[in-house]
């Protein structure tokens, strides 16, 4: 591996994309083009989409995950910290922020998190501040998973984060 590339799971991503996110002033525009243009490398949709939503929302901490058969455990699908790509998991839903999302049809978002969710011990452990989530259906219209972006300070364009998320989170269901 060179130093043009971060590797986590066998998945490279070429650094040359957070380039690609300067070219465009929408942030939904770059967090869309970095996605495809991670996928036209070879990228899975999952890491393809949190590159995108990392780009181009700065944010710490991005996250998508696939619902197991019981609807309550979830298992990363792609995770982002500090920049690169991360180890994913499985966890349970219960007493997360990721609980509510899943539960909902729209958007969520809640500020100082970690104290509102003081059960949840990854975010004690990470100091998370701000956290949204959203979930997305498969082609049935089954919940099939979610998205959150967090960060360990609080979000400073939050509209812009929600529609970008709203973006990348259609065009993950769409290849799915």
């Amino acid at each position: 591996m060179n130093a043009q590339h971060r590797q986590v799971n066998n998945i490279e991503f070429p650094h040359s994309l957070n380039l690609e996110v300067e070219k465009y002033k929408d942030p939904q525009e770059a967090a869309l083009k970095v996605t495809w243009a991670a996928l036209d490398k070879g990228i899975d949709i999952y890491h393809a989409a949190v590159a995108g939503l990392a780009v181009s929302t700065g944010c710490k901490w991005i996250s998508i995950s696939r619902m197991l058969v019981s609807n309550r455990r979830v298992e990363l699908k792609a995770m982002w910290e500090d920049e690169k790509f991360t180890d994913c998991f499985e966890y349970d839903l219960t007493d997360t922020p990721c609980d509510v999302v899943v539960q909902s049809e729209g958007s969520v978002m809640f500020e100082k998190v970690a104290e509102k969710f003081p059960q949840d011990a990854y975010l004690q452990d990470l100091g998370v501040e701000d956290y949204i989530g959203l979930s997305f259906k498969d082609h049935d219209g089954n919940l099939a998973g979610h998205i959150c972006v967090m960060d360990n300070e609080p979000f400073e364009k939050l509209e812009q984060i929600e529609k970008t998320l709203g973006v990348v989170s259609a065009a993950v269901a769409l290849e799915m």
